[in-house]
């Protein structure tokens, strides 16, 4: 999917932080349509992932005008959270002291604003909601790293989650009765394990435990979507999400679409984006 149809000019910029440098990159279409995408990258990203995911997007429908993008990375693994015992940098508050006044004197002005992620990025994109929910006008989330489970689990909360996550099929359900492989979830458990020393500290900057515990409305608009055949079993969080908003009031279309975890229903991401 060739971006540069849709765009005429990528700017970018590096910052140098305690935990290593910063890459951003900044967007400009060749006709704004008074949007701005902020996009985070999945693991093994990097600023320039959006590119490749966008686009698909952008040429489900001819539009005349499309969104500024702004992207950027710490790193191939890195999550947006404040400081903790294992992670030095609070993210977050770079991002909201550095990262957004640069991206606001570059454009002038934002018009809407987008906070859209995938993987671990759609982990991001929900805490950086949550910082300042009267920032955003709306947020998509595509099978984001979001599980109700917690990085020290015991080895039967693990078994027991991926025998929930195996039962979308008849064939995946008889295969729940199996001993449960737990690699893969221990995978992404690993990523949040290098950021705190104990499940207490994770429920301060777990995203899922973050929601349940918003206590004010917001007027943003949400987008969520799973594949139900995701391997890291995000399609339930996706449904823990979706649950929360809508009992707090919060606008949210929910989707989960037949793949896996790369799933991206573009046409419904699309129509949700130009709707608002």
């Amino acid at each position: 999917m060739d971006w540069t149809q849709f765009y005429s000019e990528t700017a970018s910029n590096h910052w140098e932080t305690p935990v290593g440098s910063l890459a951003l990159s900044l967007s400009t279409p060749k006709s704004w349509n008074g949007q701005t995408w902020f996009f985070f990258h999945g693991a093994g990203g990097d600023s320039e992932s959006w590119k490749g995911l966008i686009p698909k997007i952008l040429t489900v429908r001819q539009y005349a005008s499309h969104p500024r993008i702004v992207s950027f990375s710490m790193g191939s693994k890195w999550f947006l959270v404040d400081r903790t015992s294992k992670q030095r940098l609070a993210a977050n508050t770079l991002f909201w002291n550095e990262i957004l006044p640069f991206v606001k004197n570059r454009f002038a002005r934002l018009g809407k604003t987008t906070a859209l992620g995938h993987s671990m990025g759609g982990f991001n994109a929900l805490s950086v909601f949550l910082d300042n929910p009267d920032f955003w006008d709306t947020v998509v989330l595509i099978s984001p790293a979001v599980a109700d489970l917690a990085p020290y689990a015991s080895q039967t909360e693990k078994e027991n989650y991926v025998r929930r996550m195996k039962r979308n099929t008849l064939r995946q359900w008889l295969k729940s009765f199996s001993k449960p492989d737990t690699r893969k979830i221990d995978g992404i458990l690993g990523n949040w394990r290098n950021l705190v020393s104990d499940n207490q500290e994770w429920r301060r900057i777990d995203p899922l435990a973050r929601l349940k515990n918003l206590d004010r409305r917001s007027n943003t608009r949400f987008f969520v979507t799973a594949g139900k055949k995701d391997p890291f079993g995000f399609s339930e969080g996706v449904m823990k999400i979706s649950a929360i908003l809508a009992e707090k009031g919060i606008s949210v279309k929910y989707h989960i679409s037949d793949g896996g975890h790369m799933a991206l229903p573009q046409k419904e991401i699309a129509q949700f984006l130009n709707a608002g």
